[in-house]
């Protein structure tokens, strides 16, 4: 049986700012559970200190030791509290049904730190490999995905605007067209790319798709680049107009095309869609996305090389496509880097997923039969 076929146990980790901007109020707690505690966190390293471990994780260079000295850090001021380590530990010996952290940010100056990377000194392991791992916000209620049935609907935009450079696109999309073909010779996924890659053909093809049942589209898959409007340090993300050029395209702009078409999960693949600072969180495009109803957001924390992209999108899709909830499918993508060894123990902090649904089990399916 499907150990996650009874869904998931959320192990809620909450963290808000107080009025000493330096000082957290972390909650934790089970749901359902008589398991919660409340306690402190002080940030355990500046923002610049953070921002070199996320380019040591970008250049592939995060060795295990200083992986491991950076979680422990984090997982100690996060649990230093012995009433919250307690609930933890407590939430960790229930095996059935399987847990999933959930960590809620309500302090968007803490979203770039890599929470990915929590390291469990007394069980000796990052805890994102372990278990699924998921942000959220608490301002968005749960919501349940309509039921979809195979094949899966992959809408990919891959915008290559004039004056952009996309020469790194081609092994990334060569790795996904790999990935798609195998899953669609078994009828798991059906590929559609939005050509040519602009905003209003993507606003098009989600209206007919969604006008034909027998092609529905549950996700969107973007490959491309973004940059942050230099004034306000807004996040953008870069598509092409009708002639070619940029068009720059805010948070509030996609969610307002996508946040009715039905679509189960928005996934942010390419340079500077999940990062603050630079590059600007997938926070800043998760929120608008999930407050329109969008039920799962995945970008990615540093900028990412294209043979890495490929890796984490074939097991990624793979994984959905055996019916695995979206979380346990990110984590089977996870533990695939980290054991790979071809991209340092940091890449384990690359994907961010955030979660809105309360089941991962996004797209309700159950693997096709194929021929």
């Amino acid at each position: 049986m499907d150990p996650t076929a009874e869904g998931y146990r959320d192990l809620q980790v909450h963290i808000a700012s107080v009025a000493d901007a330096a000082t957290y109020v972390v909650d934790v707690y089970v749901p359902g559970e008589e398991l919660r505690a409340t306690g402190i966190v002080r940030i355990p390293f500046t923002p610049a200190e953070t921002a070199e471990v996320l380019t040591l994780i970008a250049a592939g260079s995060l060795g295990t030791d200083r992986a491991k000295a950076y979680g422990s850090a984090l997982f100690a001021a996060l649990y230093g509290d012995a009433a919250v380590h307690h609930c933890y530990t407590q939430a960790r010996h229930i095996q059935a049904p399987p847990l999933r952290v959930r960590l809620i940010l309500d302090a968007p100056e803490i979203e770039s730190i890599p929470w990915e990377l929590l390291y469990d000194p007394e069980r000796g392991t990052f805890v994102a490999m372990e278990l699924p791992f998921v942000r959220s916000h608490s301002h968005t209620e749960p919501v349940q995905p309509l039921p979809a049935q195979p094949p899966l609907g992959v809408l990919v935009v891959t915008p290559a605007p004039a004056g952009v450079e996309t020469t790194d696109f081609t092994e990334h999309l060569g790795g996904l067209r790999r990935a798609f073909d195998q899953l669609q010779a078994h009828r798991q996924v059906r590929f559609h790319a939005v050509s040519p890659p602009t905003i209003s053909r993507l606003k098009n093809d989600l209206r007919e798709a969604a006008a034909l049942s027998s092609h529905e589209a549950h996700i969107l898959h973007f490959v491309g680049h973004g940059t942050v409007d230099p004034a306000s340090g807004a996040p953008l993300l870069i598509f092409q107009n009708e002639e070619g050029d940029v068009d720059l395209v805010t948070p509030d702009d996609l969610a307002a095309i996508v946040g009715d078409a039905g679509l189960r999960l928005v996934f942010l693949n390419g340079c500077q869609t999940a990062q603050t600072g630079l590059q600007e969180s997938a926070h800043g495009f998760a929120r608008p996305l999930m407050q329109r109803g969008i039920p799962a957001v995945v970008g990615m924390q540093t900028p990412i090389a294209s043979n890495m992209a490929a890796d984490v999108a074939s097991e990624f899709y793979a994984a959905l496509a055996d019916g695995q909830p979206v979380d346990r499918a990110l984590l089977d993508a996870r533990q695939v880097l980290g054991r790979s060894g071809r991209y340092g123990t940091g890449a384990i902090a690359v994907p961010v997923l955030y979660l809105r649904a309360s089941d991962g089990r996004l797209l309700g399916t159950a693997p096709a039969v194929g021929d």
